[in-house]
């Protein structure tokens, strides 16, 4: 699978109906490009240098406007990661220049606590991340169809958050995350703040739906995290987790 493997740990989720789904595995997929109207609504259709990380080049293709640019993690398996990367570099290279998004990867070694998946980094403009992460999982899902995985419309897709903002996508009484799930149409899991391992600060949001549900699900979440005044603090600090102890219910 895409962004991680199968998880065992327990998780708050919202289904369509906007109600809680109980304890369960975080699970998710993606979709067609979105753009974002200039108040950064999500609208469906259309096509600080990190520690520890590899990318193709020094180019920071998504060098802008500082007051536009976010940073966003995901969790990509190992397997997945060098079809991301492409021979010599080629295929990151290809995508940084067609989304104008930065694209980073953890080293081959350093994984997420608990799991063997790497860590994924995008950073530019809300639509040029989409567009970044509508560019991997379109090579991704013809990479698992030529395999002779028949149907294979979509795959799981998991942000990593830091805690901290996770309270204004929930929302006061879950009334955020279940506008998100209305508007999109996807289905929304957050890890269970009790699972985090000792000295991880991040949880695990996995989105799961068609194609175009999910990439407007990530555009609602990203936009909102990125209203937090405490969410750049945290989007730029070092990613390396080596420091953190195996056990983890993220898988």
């Amino acid at each position: 699978m895409f962004f991680g493997g199968a998880a065992d740990g327990a998780a708050e989720a919202v289904d369509k109906n906007g109600e809680p789904d109980g304890l369960s595995t975080p699970q998710a997929t993606v979709g067609m490009p979105v753009n974002l109207d200039d108040d950064g609504a999500g609208r469906r259709g259309g096509s600080g240098d990190l520690e520890n990380l590899d990318d193709a080049d020094g180019s920071n293709p998504g060098a802008g406007s500082s007051d536009n640019r976010c940073t966003v993690k995901f969790l990509l398996s190992n397997a997945a990661a060098g079809s991301v990367i492409g021979k010599s570099g080629a295929t990151i290279t290809e995508f940084q220049q067609q989304s104008n998004a930065r694209i980073q990867l953890s080293r081959a070694r350093e994984f997420f606590p608990g799991t063997s998946d790497r860590i994924l980094v995008l950073t530019g403009s809300v639509n040029s991340i989409l567009t970044a992460l509508h560019l991997i999982l379109s090579k991704l899902l013809a990479e698992e169809s030529s395999t002779g995985a028949a149907g294979v419309t979509s795959m799981p897709v998991k942000l990593v958050v830091p805690n901290a903002v996770c309270g204004g996508i929930i929302g006061k009484g879950g009334a955020t995350i279940r506008s998100f799930v209305d508007d999109s149409g996807a289905q929304i899991k957050i890890s269970s703040q009790d699972a985090t391992p000792v000295g991880v600060t991040d949880r695990i949001i996995t989105v799961t739906g068609t194609l175009e549900q999910q990439l407007r699900a990530v555009a609602l979440t990203v936009t909102k995290m990125a209203e937090d005044p405490s969410y750049p603090m945290y989007a730029a600090m070092p990613i390396n987790y080596s420091a953190v102890g195996p056990a983890s219910p993220y898988g």
